[in-house]
């Protein structure tokens, strides 16, 4: 008996999210490579994902694992799977590990990205991997509401109604924000967070948050509100899924593994 893990990248457009749905109609993430594993070991194997991602939600990093009964090697087994898998996902690295090893469990913290374009016109093309908002940011501003979100916290207010999770105390180790002029009517900002967990929907309120005080339409205050009354509704919109990317999976101390910044 083998472990692999795998590491994947997908663009999630196209998908019902990464978890398989009771609906086998449903496209998801799981479902192809599961079906793509069939097709190679002619048997019903199931993946484990480092977490899930939504319906729209792509992924650079993403991390799975599964056991069975298998002669590939490991660093053999991604060129075997990328002769299945569909055009929307990559498999760029498969390897053995310890038949303990799970992508969940043993996941230590997790970064990702959010892509937001600003322009007066919408374009169709960037909408498949941005968010998009038509009005001027103070982007400084977005920066120092930022800083807020940086160290350990209740983020309870921070997550989507559906939850069904009680720990909601999480690290922020970083959050960048980076702001580019790709032309004239047409700015890009990019949000890179990573932390030892999120609740769910929790780095698309935190955009929209931050979007909406760079807009005027909330203070800064309502941050410090938030982790204090764990009130939703107080802070800003959920920004949408198609500008979300799950980056990396930490499986070591993320002391080693981050460089500890301020914003």
């Amino acid at each position: 008996m083998k472990c692999y893990k795998i590491d994947i990248e997908y663009d999630g457009t196209d998908f019902y999210g990464w978890q398989r749905q009771k609906n086998d109609n449903l496209r998801t993430v799981q479902g192809d490579i599961e079906l793509t594993l069939y097709k190679i070991f002619d048997k019903h194997i199931k993946i484990h994902g480092s977490g899930r991602t939504d319906r729209g939600v792509h992924a650079k990093g993403q991390v799975a694992s599964f056991k069975v009964e298998s002669s590939i090697p490991g660093n053999r087994l991604k060129y075997v799977m990328n002769s299945f898998l569909p055009d929307d996902i990559y498999v760029y690295n498969t390897e053995e590990k310890n038949i303990d090893f799970h992508a969940r469990y043993n996941a230590k913290g997790k970064e990702y990205q959010y892509l937001l374009y600003i322009s007066t016109n919408r374009s169709p093309l960037m909408d498949r991997y941005h968010g998009y908002y038509k009005n001027e940011v103070d982007f400084e501003l977005m920066k120092r509401a930022a800083k807020k979100i940086v160290g350990k916290h209740d983020f309870r207010g921070f997550m989507a109604a559906g939850s069904s999770i009680n720990n909601t105390i999480r690290h922020i180790y970083n959050l960048d924000l980076e702001k580019r002029q790709l032309d004239d009517d047409l700015v890009e900002i990019k949000m890179t967070i990573n932390g030892n967990g999120f609740l769910y929907n929790m780095v698309r309120i935190i955009m929209g948050t931050l979007v909406d005080i760079g807009t005027g339409k909330k203070e800064i205050s309502i941050i410090d509100e938030a982790y204090k009354d764990f009130d939703r509704t107080i802070l800003g919109h959920t920004a949408k899924a198609n500008g979300l990317y799950l980056n990396k999976v930490f499986y070591e101390s993320l002391d080693k593994e981050i460089k500890i910044e301020k914003c």
